[in-house]
């Protein structure tokens, strides 16, 4: 089973590898929000040509987390 630590380093490196291969960017934050409502927004962007990154480490993955 891989550590907290490996899985941050493969979600950081998933993360970087799509900037790479993408021009634009789009960063959503959202706080209580359901999981239902969660399941109808990635339901609608599949059906679009987009790749969808889902976590809580992004800014430990930038480097921007507390130190």
């Amino acid at each position: 089973m891989p550590s907290v630590t490996q899985k941050k380093e493969e979600y950081a490196n998933r993360m970087f590898d799509l900037l790479d291969s993408y021009s634009k960017c789009f960063v959503v934050q959202a706080d209580n929000v359901g999981s239902y409502q969660f399941l109808e927004i990635r339901r609608a962007l599949r059906e679009s040509e987009c790749a969808m990154l889902m976590g809580k480490c992004h800014t430990d993955a930038l480097g921007l987390g507390p130190q």
